[in-house]
């Protein structure tokens, strides 16, 4: 069995992903804005940026699992990884690397 995570770079399709898992409290409670987002909102913002920037969508035996996002800061990529809540404490990011 392949236990490898394949990462594809995200499409539009991905905003979902990239909201639930974002949105959620766990996850919250590790990013610079620990609030809420506004799906309005996020759309607006993974609209503009899931093309310019580095999103990529995680897959574990063909589902969507997670997602690795780098942002460019002048001379820094600021990396973010995340999973959906039912992928967490499994060791699945991991097998990422």
């Amino acid at each position: 069995m392949n236990n490898k995570i394949n990462i594809k770079k995200s499409s539009k399709e991905d905003s979902n992903l990239f909201y639930e898992i974002r949105n959620n409290s766990e996850n919250r409670r590790f990013s610079l804005n620990s609030k809420k987002i506004n799906k309005n909102n996020h759309n607006v913002w993974f609209n503009e940026n899931y093309k310019k920037n580095y999103f990529y969508t995680c897959y574990y035996l063909g589902k969507k699992v997670g997602y690795i996002r780098g942002e460019k800061k002048e001379e820094t990529i600021i990396i973010s990884i995340a999973l959906l809540k039912k992928f967490q404490k499994k060791k699945y990011c991991l097998k990422m690397f």
